[in-house]
């Protein structure tokens, strides 16, 4: 056993064990998303409002808490959006409050995710608290919008075989890192064939299927707050052994070694695109890395407090 990785483990486990404690942002509970999906988010408002009768007079405050399991090494930049139902009719949340968010990437030991957390105090000065209410009674809730950009990377290795060689299947569905985030690779078919007149060379077709995997919405990267999210910007960097790939593919407004832009529109949560390459084969067979990174925008909506707005029965009378 590797002493040295083992202490590693420990150590992360318990500094996050007291970042917890001391930030008391849970792992699960009300108004958060699953955990593994990218973000957990969980809105708390202090008193409790959910289900109770709101008058002018009350006031409480909201705390919206993050916790971040991408392990990219870009962690998760954006924004967290506050507002209430009513608008700004009665007071209460601004009609949007925003606040930039910057979260370290979660750290990958040994298998176990280590996430990365924040909480964030609406309003930043003050309470919240309703006026101009009326006998009659107002439904209202809290909700919370998050847009941020981030990457997400999958991997899988293909074997190659030479002309004459039966090592590797003429097709292979790839084995990958699992991932829960909103955007993932969830499938790379990848098959060989041989140019002609070549020896030495191969050609190594793969197939990539890329889902969405939540309930949110696709962003560019890059342009969250003003975007419209009717034809968003994907950007899809395809490498074979450490080499840029070229790729086509329906919705591509074009394919450079660089990175390639996919459309993602209407209801539609899966593109396939296709790639191709050539892999130098010095033996029966090689081994080669095909890594897929996303970088992309991501919005989603959590729902808080339900709860109603009601003129007091005292100011009534």
């Amino acid at each position: 056993m590797d002493v040295n990785n083992s202490m590693k483990r420990v150590v992360l486990l318990i500094i996050f064990s007291l970042f917890l404690s001391a930030c008391t942002i849970p792992f699960f509970g009300n108004n958060s998303s699953p955990q593994g999906k990218g973000l957990s988010v969980r809105i708390v408002t202090n008193p409790s409002i959910s289900g109770k009768i709101l008058s002018e007079g009350d006031s409480f405050t909201t705390n919206v808490e993050i916790i971040n399991y991408f392990t990219s090494r870009k962690g998760v930049n954006g924004y967290i959006c506050l507002r209430d139902q009513s608008g700004n009719t009665y007071g209460g949340i601004d009609d949007k409050q925003c606040t930039p968010i910057n979260l370290e990437p979660a750290q990958n030991v040994d298998g176990n995710i280590i996430p990365t957390g924040t909480s964030i105090p609406f309003p930043s000065v003050g309470e919240f608290s309703y006026n101009n209410l009326g006998p009659t009674s107002i439904p209202n809730q809290i909700n919370a919008e998050v847009y941020y950009d981030t990457e997400t990377v999958t991997g899988g290795v293909a074997c190659v075989n030479s002309r004459n060689s039966n090592k590797c299947s003429s097709e292979q569905n790839l084995q990958l890192s699992k991932s829960d985030a909103p955007l993932m690779v969830s499938k790379i078919i990848a098959a060989t064939s041989y140019p002609s007149g070549s020896t030495g060379d191969a050609s190594l077709n793969l197939e990539l299927h890329i889902s969405q995997n939540d309930d949110g919405e696709i962003l560019s990267p890059g342009d969250l707050l003003t975007a419209s999210s009717v034809s968003p910007e994907v950007r899809i960097d395809v490498t074979v052994e450490n080499r840029n790939v070229n790729c086509r593919g329906a919705g591509f407004r074009g394919s450079t070694l660089e990175f390639s832009q996919l459309k993602f529109a209407g209801s539609t949560n899966e593109k396939v695109i296709k790639c191709k390459t050539t892999v130098n084969v010095p033996s029966d067979y090689v081994n080669v890395p095909v890594n897929i990174k996303l970088s992309y925008g991501f919005k989603k909506v959590i729902e808080g407090s339900s709860f109603t707005l009601k003129k007091s029965e005292e100011s009534i009378a």
